[in-house]
């Protein structure tokens, strides 16, 4: 089964390296106001999420009032924080672009947005390729095309995916050749697949829950493939998924395995609602760790498993 859909055509259309950024010689720390219509913030500077991008400098807040926005917005300064301020909803029925945020500038923030799909191919909700991207407090929804994801991470080094809620997606947490970044206390249900790692090392995946991802020839709670060592996947819960609660396997067939990652102390249940053969915790490595795969299993709390022995019974 070949599951590595990376949409990277999409994001490198847009140009920009990361590295890029205006001069920063001014006074850091401004905030820069947005509101579409004036009503909930008097006096805006810009009236469009991606207006008060283009005014900002390194350091700089672009606070964003209530109301609704279009997507699109793409950050080529770093250092910015991007807040929602009240119920603030982007809509990529507003814009011909695939990505809500595209984020290539280091160090930039994007915190408590609502961010609302389509149903087109490698559409994403927030897509960073630019290291230290923080992904905060956000609800990503209804990206539902082929190769479609609500968050996407790149190639990049310590991104911090925090506390988002998301649903409803195809793929929900896509991460790619991405070491060093923290996927923490994300709530991810009803998507195609939960969690998924790809050839990417050194991550933590911890205390987030992924329930009742059933999508068709899909399903896994938390999927880690391909080249992918010394992965931390602690303290989550896996419930109700179609086919596999955890899976460490082959991203394309033919190709590496992981090894030498942690699976400890997570809790899943009731997996393989769609797929007969899933189970709770499945690894298809082999090696010298736990139950003769390359991977270490510890305290897990599950009733099935491939092979016999991940689950602490």
């Amino acid at each position: 089964m070949k599951l590595r859909f990376v949409p990277m055509g999409l994001i490198l259309a847009l140009g920009t390296p990361w590295g890029a950024s205006p001069a920063s010689a001014h006074s850091q720390g401004r905030t820069i106001v947005v509101d579409d219509d004036g009503a909930d913030c008097k006096n805006p500077d810009a009236q469009t999420i991606q207006g008060g991008v283009d005014l900002a400098m390194p350091g700089d807040k672009v606070l964003v009032c209530q109301g609704t926005y279009a997507g699109g917005v793409v950050v080529n300064t770093e250092q910015l924080t991007l807040r929602a301020k009240g119920a603030v909803t982007v809509d990529m029925n507003l814009t011909s672009s695939t990505i809500g945020f595209l984020i290539q500038a280091r160090k930039v923030e994007v915190r408590g947005f609502e961010i609302v799909g389509v149903n087109t191919f490698g559409a994403l909700g927030i897509a960073t390729i630019a290291p230290c991207t923080r992904m905060i407090d956000n609800v990503i929804r209804d990206f539902t095309g082929f190769a479609a994801s609500a968050i996407g991470v790149f190639f990049t080094t310590d991104a911090e995916v925090e506390n988002n809620t998301i649903f409803n997606n195809t793929f929900s947490i896509f991460a790619n050749g991405t070491s060093g970044s923290d996927f923490d206390k994300n709530t991810v249900r009803a998507n195609g697949i939960g969690i998924f790692l790809a050839d990417s090392s050194n991550n933590d995946i911890d205390q987030n829950v992924s329930k009742g991802n059933q999508g068709s020839g899909q399903g896994e709670g938390i999927l880690l493939c391909g080249n992918s060592t010394g992965n931390r996947i602690r303290n989550n819960k896996a419930h109700e998924n179609g086919r596999d609660g955890i899976r460490l396997g082959l991203c394309e067939p033919g190709g590496p395995l992981p090894s030498g990652n942690q699976v400890r102390n997570n809790r899943m249940r009731d997996n393989g609602v769609l797929d007969p053969a899933g189970v709770d915790a499945h690894d298809a490595s082999t090696g010298d760790e736990t139950a003769g795969t390359a991977n270490t299993w510890k305290n897990n709390d599950c009733l099935t498993d491939i092979p016999d022995g991940l689950c602490k019974r």
